[in-house]
């Protein structure tokens, strides 16, 4: 009896932490953007932010698939020694894969004379290099990966504040990567020196590598699903009206870090043993929550933009956001059973098969609009985006049918 007490308490402050994680990666994002919006003109910060948005899929071959790999592997062991390789060589191959990119992307910018956004946009990459998420959820440390999280942002903010200004808006790639090498250098020494130096094997990271490129492929492929109907319609709009549909996206994505923040605690649990009871009681749980942070979103922006008619983004915003916050429905059941049920059995193929499938009907259904709507409106972009995550949805619970026929029957 107390020892479930005990697991309920910690259940419930790993549940508020990982609230406050996604809280904390988002709204002080999201006040970043709002202060460097306020100094820079809106054609800059469009292509600044386009620039990131190009970047973002590039980043996550620096996770390389760690993130979930390295967390599952620690959350299965006590073995010290162990646990001491996996986090020696998870850091190892990150460092290995972040050098090669970096230097790939200035190579490329020297020889076809890119921008200088493109170099520096590259610092983006610093981000997921110094990403000490899997280290902290494999521990269940949710506590240390907030306040990880919450100093990185905070360092950001300040550099934001000191050194942006019109003249120099091309910098913010440079500082938000510098923000996460101060705070991440200082957490991951004292993680090394935690577990008394370094401890690895070469033929372990090849094999590690070997173990990881599935869902490095996977991670790869959400992001660029994620991201790719944000790319393609900056390929249409002028940067001042991609601004607005970026600002929609980002209150969108407010909206699912708490979401996240449930996934997140709940993850381990499920890669650690999954069964039907656990799976359902974890979706009924998810689909009260989406429904509490729709309707709570949804008022939000209705005082907002029709009652307060305050003249800010948002506002300018406000139709857009209204209609991409139905898409949280689709993507939640998307995201659960075409992600996170997938991986907690042991399905990493099977998921890379999915964010195929999501890419490819993404650029189908985009095609196929610009076909009939020769010069399309942010509003009918923003039908399109949830018309495009419902038939995604459809489609990952059709193909993936009998997995879950056979694990509810």
């Amino acid at each position: 009896m107390v020892k479930k007490l005990k697991q309920r308490i910690q259940a419930d402050q790993n549940f508020l932490y990982s609230l406050f994680i996604q809280g904390t990666n988002t709204i002080l994002p999201l006040i970043v953007y709002l202060i460097y919006n306020n100094k820079v003109d809106s054609h800059n910060a469009g292509n600044v932010y386009y620039y990131k948005a190009l970047l973002i899929p590039v980043a996550t071959l620096v996770d390389f698939g760690l993130n979930i790999y390295s967390s599952r592997e620690l959350a299965k062991t006590e073995n010290n020694l162990v646990r001491s390789k996996i986090i020696s060589e998870t850091i190892l191959l990150k460092l290995i894969i972040f050098s090669v990119l970096f230097l790939s992307i200035l190579i490329y910018g020297l020889i076809f004379q890119s921008s200088i956004l493109l170099f520096l946009s590259g610092f983006f990459l610093l981000e997921k290099l110094f990403d000490l998420f899997w280290y902290f959820q494999g521990n269940q440390e949710f506590q240390k990966l907030f306040f990880y999280v919450f100093f990185s942002k905070i360092v950001l903010l300040t550099f934001v504040i000191i050194f942006i200004n019109n003249q120099n808006y091309f910098l913010l790639p440079l500082l938000e990567g510098m923000a996460y090498a101060i705070v991440g250098s200082f957490f991951a020494y004292h993680i090394i020196k935690r577990q008394k130096g370094i401890t690895f094997d070469l033929n372990n990271i090849i094999q590690r590598a070997k173990g990881t490129w599935k869902l490095c492929l996977s991670s790869f492929m959400n992001i660029l699903s994620a991201k790719s109907f944000l790319l393609l319609t900056g390929l249409i709009v002028n940067p001042s009206q991609y601004l607005i549909f970026d600002v929609a996206e980002k209150v969108l994505n407010l909206a699912k870090s708490i979401i996240s923040a449930y996934e997140i605690m709940i993850a381990p649990k499920l890669y650690a043993s999954i069964n039907k009871n656990t799976f359902l009681l974890t979706l009924k749980k998810f689909i009260l929550l989406v429904i509490i942070i729709f309707l709570t979103f949804q008022s939000i922006n209705f005082i907002n933009s029709d009652v307060l008619e305050l003249e800010n983004i948002f506002y300018n915003s406000s139709r857009v956001i209204r209609i991409l916050l139905w898409s949280l429905f689709p993507i939640t059941i998307s995201m659960l059973f075409g992600t996170l049920f997938l991986l907690a059995k042991g399905k990493d193929g099977k998921v890379i098969f999915n964010q195929i499938i999501q890419i490819s009907l993404t650029l189908i259904t985009f095609g196929l609009f610009l076909i009939l709507q020769s010069k399309p409106n942010i509003i009918e972009f923003s039908l399109l985006f949830v018309f495009n995550q419902i038939m995604i949805t459809i489609i990952i619970i059709l193909t993936n049918y009998k997995i879950f026929k056979n694990f509810f029957n």
